[in-house]
């Protein structure tokens, strides 16, 4: 029992009280001020010591008493976790019998936990003892752990129900709300056009997103139990089989949460005890595949009714032209095979997060474009519509979130945790070679940089496309967008980022200036300034400005006190320079196959410089080098498929610029990340993964179509 309130402890006055009047049979003690039972009572639970209940309780709590060496805490529960660590050797008695304590994690945090006891009411003592002279500092909150009675999903459908019952018990009371509802329902576009036209039209498309967003938050931020998690899901794939193109759309914007997992814990169903944690975008990518299967199979099946088994023209050509895909997906899975025996369970994670996924996102992403396109009839449930455009703004509002959060942190507020908890290796904001480096919802700020090189330069093409398409308000958004992602990645304070983007920017203003070379007559901004300053002179300028922009920066941080981490020449080049020697020598060891994938850290430490052998830089888990990363985790041949496929984007942006003004801004995103991953990170993170694919997807669909 907590705090209690007692209403009265005699009843006062001196008048004898009323017998019809209960007032006076809450007192505690009579008018003679001789104790009444319910006085007793409570003398007796007082006297009793303190038991904590179910919840989390801080090491102060009454229930805790110190011992000798230890302490002793009474509790009434099925199982207690101590948050924290106690060094040393601890002796466990619970229940004045020898136990022990199990160690493993609790919701995400190192615990120390009781064997689980049956469910009853009984008070338990569990007496924790070090072998040591000196007590060690306890643990600062402990949690007192209880099924309930009822699953929790039951606590949320029943109001829902009950709600469901009222509702309709009052439309069959009350005829004249019933018939006034049946008038406003028969007034909306469904009952008019019919459901299945009203939801491909646009407000169709609302509400099949929002009924999407409704099961994707109730997953993310619902309970932990798997009943509850598996209705939201539910939800989610209810509309997903409705429109999956749709659904599609929220993987690209929920990818960078890849740190903030969705976390399960239900040992009622198998789960272990530290719980299941699923990547965000990896649960709505298999959803929307599940989805999109039935959608596939009813196209084979109109295909062979119409033409028989004989194969679609174009398949030669469409079999030629993924066969840098073919051999991507086989060396990343020899990637798996040829990795040590100790570290195979690594590699077949990273194969299933950076090879198959994004692969499955690129080939679903293809499909519907594909459809979208050779649909000539207008949109329906059997013929979405889905655009490079559509693509590429959810991309880039959930960019442009992350930017607002790592800015908002920067600026002294942190909201990453209400997204949930995250897996980060130092705080959301810390203080580092003379400069304030955040992490937004990432667990480095490197991370934050490389994700925002790549999103600035497409929001200001959207931006551009919405201005020329005279749409004045979208072109504003998009614009705030492409200034949340550059604000993101200026408080990452990431040396790559910083260097990619100015070289990013010359790419975009010459890619845009070859597309507008064959629109001289259009009456825009770039028009009217190539009328008034000479080309040659603008891209002397811009480039000017490319060069001197940086060192520009360097000179002022230098001057204003010297900050090392605007310094190209500091610490971290040096360490960076170490540690490519070590992977060339790892190359020379293994240079057809590689290492495989993510096996960088294992084999890492046999090649270490030693005087980076006693530091942090010990942990580091690839190369920093996107040419050193690729060759030691897919071998020769991967380098093979990413030199194909990046000479194909190239081809295809030098012929097709002039009809898609998108390539332009894919052309920009491209090139920050093969400037930064120079130095960092490239492909072999997921969001990175993920957002390469989508680059390949859109730049090949707009080849297509133009």
């Amino acid at each position: 029992m907590g705090v209690m309130n007692v209403w009265m402890f005699r009843y006062g006055g001196f008048r004898e009280p009323n017998p019809a009047d209960p007032t006076q049979y809450f007192a505690l003690v009579g008018r003679d001020w001789q104790p009444l039972p319910a006085y007793t009572y409570l003398q007796a639970y007082h006297a009793q010591p303190t038991v904590a209940g179910v919840g989390a309780h801080p090491w102060q709590h009454p229930a805790v008493e110190t011992i000798p060496n230890g302490w002793r805490i009474r509790f009434v529960g099925e199982q207690l976790h101590l948050l924290g660590d106690i060094p040393g050797d601890i002796r466990v008695v619970l229940d004045s019998t020898e136990s022990t304590l199990l160690r493993g994690e609790y919701h995400g945090q190192y615990a120390l936990s009781t064997v689980r006891l049956p469910r009853s009411d009984t008070v338990h003592t569990l007496e924790l003892t070090v072998d040591d002279a000196t007590t060690p500092p306890p643990p600062p909150v402990f949690v007192v752990e209880r099924t309930p009675p009822v699953p929790l999903w039951v606590w949320t459908v029943l109001p829902m129900l009950a709600v469901g019952l009222l509702l309709l018990s009052g439309a069959a009371t009350v005829p004249p709300l019933f018939q006034l509802a049946s008038l406003l329902i028969a007034r909306t576009p469904p009952a008019r056009l019919g459901l299945r036209p009203w939801l491909a039209t646009p407000g169709g498309e609302r509400f099949l997103l929002f009924g999407l967003f409704v099961g994707l938050f109730f997953f993310y931020k619902g309970g932990t139990d798997l009943p509850s998690n598996l209705l939201a899901l539910a939800v989610f794939g209810l509309f997903a089989l409705v429109r999956p193109d749709l659904a599609l759309l929220y993987v690209p914007l929920t990818v960078p949460l890849f740190f903030i997992p969705k976390g399960i814990w239900d040992t009622r169903f198998g789960l272990p005890e530290q719980g299941q944690r699923l990547p965000l975008h990896e649960m709505l990518l298999l959803i929307t595949a599940l989805a999109t299967g039935p959608r596939w199979a009813w196209h084979v099946v109109q295909w062979v009714r119409q033409h028989g088994l004989r194969v679609p023209l174009g398949t030669l050509h469409l079999v030629r032209s993924l066969l840098p895909h073919g051999l991507f997906l086989v060396v990343g899975t020899l990637a798996v095979v040829i990795a040590p025996a100790e570290g195979r369970s690594e590699a077949l994670r990273e194969w299933r997060w950076l090879i198959f996924e994004p692969l499955l996102f690129y080939v679903l992403l293809r499909y519907y474009l594909h459809v979208s396109r050779q649909q000539h009839s207008p949109p329906s449930l059997l013929a979405p519509r889905l655009t490079a455009s559509a693509v590429l703004g959810w991309l880039v509002a959930g960019g442009a979130l992350v930017g607002l959060i790592g800015l908002l942190q920067f600026g002294g507020l942190n909201l990453a945790p209400f997204l949930g908890d995250k897996v980060s290796f130092s705080a959301d904001s810390i203080v580092v070679e003379g400069v304030q480096r955040v992490n937004s919802v990432y667990g480095h700020p490197n991370n934050l940089g490389l994700y925002m090189g790549r999103i600035w330069p497409i929001a200001l093409v959207l931006a551009l496309a919405a201005w020329l398409a005279h749409r004045r308000w979208v072109a504003g958004a998009w614009a705030a967008c492409a200034v949340l992602a550059a604000g993101g990645l200026l408080v990452s304070f990431s040396k790559g980022a910083l260097l990619a983007a100015p070289v990013a920017l010359l790419v975009l203003v010459l890619a845009l200036r070859s597309h507008f070379r064959h629109h001289p007559t259009m009456s825009t901004p770039w028009a009217a300034l190539r009328a008034r300053v000479p080309t040659r002179l603008l891209g002397f300028a811009v480039g000017l400005a490319v060069v001197a922009l940086p060192l520009l920066v360097i000179a002022l941080a230098t001057a204003a006190g010297g900050i090392e981490r605007l310094n190209p020449l500091g610490e971290t080049t040096d360490i960076r320079l170490k540690l490519w020697a070590s992977a060339l020598a790892m190359i020379a060891d293994h240079p057809i196959f590689g290492i495989g994938l993510d096996q960088f850290l294992r084999f890492y430490q046999q090649y270490i410089d030693p005087t980076l052998a006693t530091t942090n830089e010990r942990f580091t888990a690839h190369p920093h080098n996107l040419l050193l990363d690729i060759w030691l985790r897919l071998g020769l041949g991967g380098l093979l498929a990413f030199g194909w496929l990046l000479l194909r984007f190239a081809r295809q942006l030098q012929a097709y610029l002039a009809q898609n003004i998108l390539l332009a801004g894919l052309a920009a995103a491209l090139t920050a990340a093969l400037v930064h991953g120079l130095v960092d990170n490239f492909y072999f993170v997921p969001d990175l993964a993920f957002v390469f694919w989508l680059v390949v997807a859109l730049s090949e669909e707009g080849a297509e179509a133009s």
